[in-house]
């Protein structure tokens, strides 16, 4: 394989993993990630006192990764850590989806402005 077929094929690579991104729902759309620098994604740390068992666990968890922009979530106990990106979701939304799940939710920590302790209730 000569050198330009290789750079072609890596090009056909990178396009088709940037179109399955979009796919998923991690950015709007395939020209937008092929054209655009893509957002930092920020963090949240979320206390959730309510969430003391596995079933709260994971209602919470299954209500946080439907939406859309968010990248990952972990629980840890009685809270979440939640990564995503703030050109498709924002801190207040992500807490409104936990209390549609049926649990109260505070920002302990916003990993942008570092203040903890803000309530989303």
């Amino acid at each position: 394989m000569s050198l330009a077929q290789s750079i072609k094929t890596a090009e056909r690579y990178e396009n088709l993993v940037q179109l399955k991104r979009a796919a998923s729902g991690r950015c709007e759309s395939p020209i937008a990630t092929m054209k655009t620098e893509q957002p930092h994604p920020e963090e949240l740390d979320l206390a959730i006192p309510d969430m003391d068992s596995e079933t709260a666990e994971l209602a919470v968890k299954a209500s946080l990764e439907r939406l859309p922009g968010m990248i990952t979530v972990r629980l840890v106990e009685r809270g979440a850590f939640a990564r995503y990106n703030p050109n498709v979701i924002n801190k207040d939304q992500i807490c409104i989806a936990v209390r549609q799940a049926g649990y109260r939710a505070s920002i302990f920590q916003d990993s942008k402005s570092g203040k903890t302790g803000l309530s989303s209730q």
